[in-house]
Order: structure tokens, then sequence, then C-alpha cells
């Protein structure tokens, strides 16, 4: 899935291992590496079974994971 918005387009993803990755595209149009969302109380991965991400006008994102 992809959020699109004037600044950085947010492309996360959950992956068949059951975590949730991001990647981002800059405004020079190159993009990151995927990395890890970082889970809740600073687990270094967010267990993810459903993602949904929205685009905001003012260029920013709100991602939502659930957790089953």
């Amino acid at each position: 899935m992809t959020a699109t918005s004037t600044t950085r387009p947010v492309s996360p993803t959950a992956t068949g291992d059951g975590n949730a990755y991001h990647k981002t595209r800059f405004a020079n149009g190159n993009w990151s590496g995927f990395g890890a969302v970082q889970g809740p109380y600073g687990a270094s991965v967010f267990p993810a079974q459903r993602a949904a991400i929205a685009g905001l006008p003012d260029g920013s994102s709100q991602l939502v994971i659930t957790r089953g």
C-alpha cells in the first residue's frame, strides 16, 4: 500500500514474517531501504496482521497497524 503526500510518499507493508516494514520516498525521488516499524514500548519490530496508511495535506502520514 502507498500513501502519497506532496513531499514524501510512504509505502509500508506487512510482510510474510508477520512484522510491519516501511520504505520512504524522499522529495528528490530517491527511496530509503525497507526498515522495521518500531513496536510498542520500544520493541524493535511491530507484529502486524493488517496495516493502513493515509497521506495528509501537510505532507505527513498516519499509519494504523493491528496485531490480531
